[in-house]
């Protein structure tokens, strides 16, 4: 995710900044990202992944990489970087995120944090995007994602202004 109109703070709950721009470089450059973290590449993909890096390197993209965090860090983080002009915030991925406070019922913590976002969008006047993870049953269906296939989905889809499903009817 890059903006053509400026710097995008990215949150990543799961990967450390040097996976993401491993994975990245790995799918601009066409080459197997184990092949890239092995250092067994030869000319033509060194050429190829260092061209690509080259590249990733003048996206304004700051990742953050840090587990649980919660939605008031993120909004701390995201005003200090607002002042550098950050054009966007994303979140990979909602779930992941720590709840304000643990009340037993997943489904009103993750309705928390959606709503806590949207409430950051709309501080910041910045687009906030998250990536959320589906059900598991939606994996072996004969059908295009719904609203409903996101995980623990209560507040998403009333909080989101657009909710968008990827679906790669090739993969099944």
């Amino acid at each position: 995710i890059a903006s053509t109109h400026g710097p995008v703070l990215y949150f990543s709950l799961e990967m450390s900044a040097e996976e993401l721009y491993t994975r990245r470089i790995s799918m601009m450059a066409q080459v197997d990202s184990h092949r890239i973290e092995s250092g067994w590449l030869d000319d033509e993909e060194i050429t190829r992944v260092n061209n690509q890096g080259s590249k990733l390197k003048k996206i304004p993209l700051h990742i953050i990489s840090k587990g649980g965090i919660t939605v008031s860090q993120v909004s701390r983080m995201a005003e200090q970087w607002k002042r550098k002009h950050i054009q966007a915030v994303v979140v990979d991925y909602l779930q992941l995120m720590k709840p304000a406070s643990r009340n037993g019922n997943r489904v009103t913590e993750v309705s928390e944090i959606a709503r806590g976002l949207k409430e950051i969008a709309m501080k910041l006047e910045i687009p906030v995007i998250t990536a959320a993870q589906l059900n598991r049953q939606i994996e072996g269906a004969e059908r295009t994602p719904r609203l409903s296939d996101i995980r623990e989905c209560g507040e998403i889809e009333n909080s989101a202004d657009i909710v968008a499903a990827l679906n790669d009817p090739d993969s099944k």
